[in-house]
């Protein structure tokens, strides 16, 4: 009595045992026939026994099936991200087949879709995962141009568009538009509608204060002239 068989393999896949050199058989899944299928979760040992036509018994044969863990790939749960993201298909890995036709282990994705990888470990098992993208790109905020004005005077610095949310000023004002009358660089941090992240700055500059001096008031004669400057 003899079996013969893929006795290795990885989890999730079956394997076909075929006995012969005798007549009947039993195995010990409860199967009669020369083979069996098998579809094991870890290492088991099967146990075949058999008899020949004159009911004369061979030596029963145990038959052990090596079970190889899978490779482990995460790509994590379905997430909506701005502009982009990078998926991480894990270390220490043999292989690497992405849906889009990358054999990397990090994969850029700037576009809203489903991506999927297979990989394979030392053993040749492979194991796969999806993950579905939802990509936002974000709506610039803008300040416009650099602003310069008079002493003494204010300059009103807010978005040139709206919808934006959560206005967060360098000056540490948290409203829609701010009046400043120095000199300086104010940035705007925002969200947009579909909270991604956004800011811009505009300089102020403040001219110098300009100043006059036509002299000392001055008594001339009739007749007489005086150049002020």
């Amino acid at each position: 009595l003899s079996v013969a068989g893929n006795t290795s393999g990885c989890y999730g896949e079956s394997t076909t045992l075929t006995a012969s050199g005798v007549t009947n058989f039993t195995w010990s899944t409860g199967g009669n026939n020369a083979a069996i299928s098998v579809t094991p979760n870890t290492t088991t040992t099967y146990t075949v026994n058999g008899t020949n036509n004159a009911g004369c018994p061979a030596p029963p044969v145990d038959v052990t099936v090596t079970v190889n863990a899978l490779p482990v790939v995460n790509l994590g749960v379905d997430t909506t991200v701005c502009d982009s993201i990078v998926l991480d298909a894990g270390p220490n890995l043999n292989s690497y087949a992405w849906s889009t036709g990358a054999s990397s282990r990090d994969l850029g994705v700037f576009n809203t879709g489903s991506y999927a990888v297979t990989v394979s470990n030392a053993l040749n098992c492979l194991n796969s995962d999806t993950i579905d993208i939802v990509v936002n790109a974000t709506v610039p905020v803008d300040l416009g141009v650099d602003q310069s004005i008079c002493p003494g005077t204010t300059v009103t610095l807010a978005p040139t568009a709206g919808g934006f949310g959560n206005f967060n000023w360098s000056t540490g004002a948290n409203g829609g538009s701010i009046s400043v009358g120095n000199t300086g660089t104010y940035v705007l941090s925002v969200d947009d509608a579909n909270g991604c992240p956004s800011s811009d700055s505009v300089a102020v500059l403040v001219f110098a204060a300009l100043s006059g001096d036509i002299g000392n008031d001055t008594l001339i004669c009739d007749g007489q002239n005086v150049t002020l400057d």
